[in-house]
């Protein structure tokens, strides 16, 4: 009953272009409303408030009243498909909330890039709405500025998600790479396995020759390190990327062979973990098919006992060290066959 009566007591007071000093209290209480079990938000949205919470975000210099408008964002971006729709189509809150991305507050920054992440995730359409909304660059510069942690890690993860999909501003490609291989090295794991998905996504929708444009950049030595050290989740999307480099062409393979990257990615095939033995096995495939050289650095790297001791035991991948076989058995010399 206490929320029948005070809903449009907020909603009449939203509208006013005169809201005295109640604005700042408004706000608190739609916030402490939309934060309970099966919160009204479609109530808030039928009474056509939310366009007007979306030039107050903006206009407003009340820090409190854009962090609380901010999470009322994140709040109404947890509903269904069709309110989610509503919020980014036609309220206007998702420039509001890239306006508020690069805000000298970090909590308000913080509560704006995770409602751009939870829309820009929830369907491709509002991905892409999100993109357009002019997303990416404010990101870019926030993490290259910023020196919060939790801002880094919310922002790697908004990003991650930003660079889903094919992006057709090669330049942006390049700007985000530069800052995704400094991220690498970042202090932080989920930082770095943020900036992992980010980079296997941009590699993904790069063609190959775009991958040879950008091998010289640096990051595939982060990524080395990170397969042969990182814990388990971020070890398995740096293979991946990994992965995606090797399939890129001669040139790129090489640049991993030249960086000891053999020796780092065999380490993978002993994990108990089907999909990064998986990653690693089609990772060295990559790199040795049909080159006598490199099919003997990995000899001499001892990679066959490990490919034999995969087929020996009960993985499910087993299948998997039969195509280097075949491949070391294609490409290289008599010498190498007869070991």
């Amino acid at each position: 009953m206490v929320m029948e009566e005070v809903l449009p007591y907020i909603f009449c007071t939203m509208r006013s272009p005169d809201q005295g000093g109640m604005l700042a209290d408004c706000s608190i209480l739609l916030c402490s409303i939309l934060e309970v079990d099966n919160p009204p938000i479609q109530r808030v949205i039928d009474s056509g408030v939310v366009p007007r919470l979306a030039e107050i975000m903006k206009s407003t210099e009340d820090h409190t009243v854009q962090a609380n408008l901010a999470r009322v964002v994140i709040n109404l971006a947890s509903g269904t498909s069709k309110q989610k729709g509503v919020l980014v189509q036609e309220t206007g809150f998702l420039s509001a909330l890239v306006t508020l991305v690069e805000s000298p507050d970090d909590y308000i920054a913080n509560k704006a890039i995770s409602a751009v992440g939870t829309i820009a995730n929830s369907t491709p359409e509002y991905h892409r709405l999100v993109l357009q909304a002019g997303t990416v660059k404010p990101l870019l510069r926030l993490l290259r500025h910023s020196s919060n942690v939790d801002t880094s890690k919310i922002a790697s993860w908004t990003f991650a998600i930003c660079c889903r999909g094919n992006h057709p501003d090669f330049a942006l490609t390049l700007a985000s790479l530069k800052i995704l291989t400094r991220l690498l090295v970042y202090n932080d794991n989920e930082v770095v396995r943020n900036s992992c998905w980010a980079l296997f996504h941009l590699l993904d929708g790069l063609k190959y020759e775009e991958i040879n444009d950008v091998i010289n950049m640096g990051f595939f030595k982060h990524l080395l390190k990170l397969v042969a050290k990182a814990p388990l989740d971020v070890k398995e999307t740096a293979l991946k990327s990994i992965y995606r480099i090797t399939s890129a062409g001669d040139a790129c393979v090489q640049s991993i062979t030249n960086h000891n990257g053999i020796t780092c990615i065999m380490k993978s095939l002993s994990s108990p973990h089907g999909n990064i033995q998986k990653l690693a096995c089609c990772a060295i495939s990559n790199i040795i098919s049909d080159n006598t050289d490199r099919i003997q650095v990995a000899i001499d790297s001892n990679v066959l006992p490990c490919l034999v001791q995969i087929m020996a035991s009960e993985s499910d991948k087993k299948h998997l060290p039969c195509l280097l076989f075949t491949r070391q058995q294609k490409g290289g010399t008599r010498k190498s066959s007869i070991w």
